[in-house]
């Protein structure tokens, strides 16, 4: 009996004591860095931990009038031993949300214009140097503007970055008119880009759209085989590097998420493609993802996600008719 009070003593103490005080430091003006133990010890959970240490930033960054950016994170689990308490060090930018973009989004959201422009513009018959300086035009402000905020240079960087994109548009010319020869397409149907590439007996479909943030991206992906239909498959797919801490999702604790699609609750399987983690829902029907509206929303109790997906109908019917995984599908 005494050995069973001993015990629950100890668990009540656990579970009294809890976290530790978190020591917080301030590298610069807008960088924060969180350090944490966790107390509770196997009585806790890694995400609970966590997730103690996202409010704490969000409320520094509240203070301030701003949002949280995540710089970098490094959590280590309980130990064995006495007192091998879990540690959770988070280092964190304050940002205005009114006109932040990521370095990583501004150049992502770069790379997504000149696709759309091409998709416009490029006739395969043009000179390559006449095309690249009309995509540079079309895209200026998301290749120099948004590239200038992003990385804080100076207007003294102007001419290096439109001399760099004007590089990345002609990669982007010869890139495009090489899938376009092996029986590929490039085309813009509203706010979406379809591209159509060939793999190794199949042919790779995908229809992007940036939300309103440039962040994220949601595709609609499938595959057709050229020699066999076991390999024709559809999904959707939402992927950007900062949506797991955005929607305080674990990566590595968790198989499925659930997150609402228009309101619609969702469930969207962890996964990784070209080495990042993703999120995307297997065979998805499609009047469930693209409604009858402008707007698509991807939220939980803790972010929101909105998509612009004006011309989604024409873009929908040309996925629907490529990809046999679709058809027979409810279509919006």
């Amino acid at each position: 009996m005494k050995y069973i009070k001993a015990v629950s003593l100890i668990v009540t103490l656990f579970l009294t004591v809890g976290c530790s005080n978190s020591t917080v430091k301030q590298l610069k003006n807008d960088i924060y860095v969180i350090y944490k133990e966790d107390h509770r010890g196997i009585f806790g959970t890694a995400q609970s931990f966590k997730n103690s240490v996202y409010k704490e930033a969000e409320i520094i960054a509240k203070r301030h009038n701003g949002v949280v950016v995540e710089v970098s994170s490094q959590f280590t689990p309980v130990g064995l031993g006495f007192a091998q308490w879990a540690t959770f060090k988070y280092e964190f930018r304050v940002v205005n949300p009114e006109n932040y973009v990521s370095p990583v989004a501004a150049s992502e959201v770069s790379e997504f214009c000149m696709l759309g422009a091409l998709a416009i513009f490029d006739d395969g018959h043009s000179n390559v140097e006449t095309l690249a300086r009309a995509v540079v035009r079309q895209c200026e402000n998301e290749c120099v503007g948004d590239q200038m905020k992003a990385n804080n240079l100076s207007a003294k960087s102007e001419a290096s970055l439109r001399n760099k994109c004007t590089g990345q548009a002609l990669d982007s010319i010869f890139l495009a008119r090489h899938v376009k020869r092996d029986g590929g397409e490039l085309k813009k149907y509203g706010r979406f880009i379809y591209l159509k590439r060939k793999g190794d007996s199949l042919f790779i479909n995908g229809l992007s759209v940036r939300d309103v943030t440039g962040e994220a991206e949601l595709m609609l992906h499938c595959q057709v085989g050229v020699d066999s239909a076991s390999i024709n498959m559809h999904r959707v797919e939402l992927s950007g590097h900062s949506i797991f801490s955005d929607f305080k999702i674990d990566k590595f604790d968790y198989n499925i998420a659930k997150l609402d699609v228009n309101g619609k609750p969702t469930d969207w399987a962890v996964g990784s493609k070209d080495s990042a983690f993703i999120l995307t829902i297997p065979s998805p029907v499609l009047d469930d993802i693209y409604m009858p509206s402008e707007r698509l929303t991807i939220q939980n109790d803790d972010y929101k996600l909105e998509f612009r997906i004006g011309g989604y109908r024409d873009a929908i019917k040309k996925m629907k008719a490529e990809c046999e995984s679709m058809k027979g599908l409810r279509q919006a």
